[in-house]
């Protein structure tokens, strides 16, 4: 992804129960910073991950690749192939995912690749895309 006017933030929402309106939300701004909050249209934002610096994010206009990673309880956050943060949450177990762009701001996704996951006694025996 990447942003068309140095304003904003723009993401990815995961894990998303559409019909509670509750999502959690991992979303860059293009001056650097990143952020990961469990969103609800019917209550206030729960900050998981404060908005923190990271050089790992390209400034401005530039191309970042971000990836989720979501294993049951926990949470890991990256962008450009490099780790930002790694949380633990057990609120939200799966649903749906999708790119997001907030506050205003405009982007532009050049790809998306999901990948679903089924474990069986810890070890993986199938992903679909």
């Amino acid at each position: 992804m990447r942003s068309l006017d140095n304003t904003g933030s723009y993401g990815v929402v995961f894990r998303g129960q559409d019909e509670a309106a509750l999502y959690y939300l991992f979303r860059i701004r293009p001056s650097g910073q990143f952020q990961l909050i469990k969103w609800s249209s019917n209550q206030p934002d729960i900050i998981l991950f404060p908005w923190t610096d990271s050089p790992a994010i390209n400034q401005g206009q530039e191309q970042n690749l971000l990836e989720v990673v979501a294993l049951g309880a926990e949470i890991s956050l990256l962008v450009n192939h490099q780790q930002l943060a790694n949380i633990m949450d057990t609120s939200l177990a799966r649903g749906s995912v999708g790119p997001v762009v907030t506050d205003q701001g405009h982007a532009i996704v050049s790809s998306m690749k999901v990948w679903e996951l089924f474990f069986r006694d810890g070890d993986l025996i199938h992903n679909k895309t």
